[in-house]
Order: C-alpha cells, then structure tokens, then sequence
C-alpha cells in the first residue's frame, strides 16, 4: 500500500507544542510520520460528506438516522477513521446509504 507524509504532524510523528518544542505523539500517524494513502482519502472523503451534511442543516443524529447507521459510525466516516465508501449524498432527498439505494 502506498504511503504519504502525514499531514497533521508535516511527517515528524509529533505535535509540536506553542514553545516550538515536541508536545505529544501525533495521533492521526501514531508517530510513524507517514500515512497509508487510503487514510487520507477517507479524511478527504469525510470533509466533503461532513461539508454537504451541515450545507443541508442535517444534525448528526438525523442524519445518520436516514441513513439507517449510528451516529458513532456517521462521525467515524466523517473524521475519516472509518471508510465513507457506503454513503453517497442524493440531490433531493440528502443523504443515502448505497445498499439501499441499489447503487
């Protein structure tokens, strides 16, 4: 799998804190520096599903209700922990999950 620079942390595996100096782990690379690519399409992915969601004034809640999902995994998806990959957003009707749409 091919792997990226982390871009939470620039790719040193560490939050630097406001004095310049090493804070913490980073915890979106563990402080590895560098991401599976997947990772980052998933963030990217969850941004724009996040994006459309509050464009549409749909809460979380209500949102993943319609979508027939837990609000826990919704914001998964969003944060890109999980893969966004099973929710696509209809023009008129807002937000849909692919297995029941037949799509």
């Amino acid at each position: 799998m091919d792997r990226v620079r982390c871009n939470q942390c620039w790719g040193f595996g560490v939050i630097v804190g406001p004095r310049g100096t090493p804070d913490a782990v980073c915890p979106m690379c563990k402080g590895r520096g560098q991401l599976p690519s997947r990772d980052v399409l998933w963030k990217q992915r969850g941004r724009v599903l996040r994006a459309e969601r509050e464009s549409r004034g749909l809460s979380l809640g209500k949102a993943a209700a319609a979508l027939g999902i837990n609000k826990s995994n919704l914001s998964n998806m969003e944060n890109g922990k999980i893969s966004p990959r099973n929710v696509w957003l209809g023009s008129r009707v807002g937000l849909k999950h692919k297995r029941e749409s037949g799509k």
